[in-house]
């Protein structure tokens, strides 16, 4: 169901962000597999279908750690904006000028950027995301508490049949 997966999504994502170590790991095992988790774009969370759950997501305590982190990150590598860091986003900064400035960042701000990156990648409902909800402990207790949008997916068994499908 893509609005469980979502809150756990941003729940791993939210507590990684305390674990440089792991997601440098995971960051060099995807870029070295053939399974492609590893992707210069972020996971979306479309949650386009069904408005209440993209309430929910945005209005969840994981999503405000994770925006400002983003904020943070920005702030590190001197990018204004809004919206996802990626490099459709950000095209109009060339390679040699962000890896310059990246180069006086120090290690433990570039390991901040590069837990961040992994992080913002996780897909939700993947088997990673699984693992490292596992290997993190991820309480969800402390992240999510079920909302009106969760009790009308429970009411609407046909949808939830349905998203549990795709």
């Amino acid at each position: 169901m893509r609005y469980i997966d979502l809150h756990r999504q941003n729940a791993v994502r939210a507590v990684l962000l305390k674990s440089p170590q792991i997601a440098l790991r995971l960051l060099a095992a995807s870029v070295i597999s053939r399974d492609g988790l590893w992707q210069a774009r972020p996971e979306t969370q479309d949650a386009a279908r069904h408005e209440a759950t993209a309430s929910s997501i945005a209005a969840g305590k994981a999503s405000g750690v994770f925006a400002a982190e983003l904020s943070e990150v920005r702030t590190l590598l001197g990018l204004p904006g809004d919206g996802h860091l990626t490099a459709p986003e950000y095209g109009s900064v060339n390679l040699p000028k962000l890896f310059a400035k990246l180069l006086t960042l120090a290690d433990d701000e570039v390991l901040r950027i590069m837990t961040f990156l992994m992080a913002v990648t996780l897909p939700a409902g993947s088997e990673a995301l699984e693992i490292l909800g596992h290997l993190l402990t991820v309480d969800m207790k402390e992240w999510w508490t079920p909302d009106e949008a969760f009790l009308d997916l429970l009411r609407d068994k046909p949808r939830l049949m349905r998203c549990s499908l795709n």
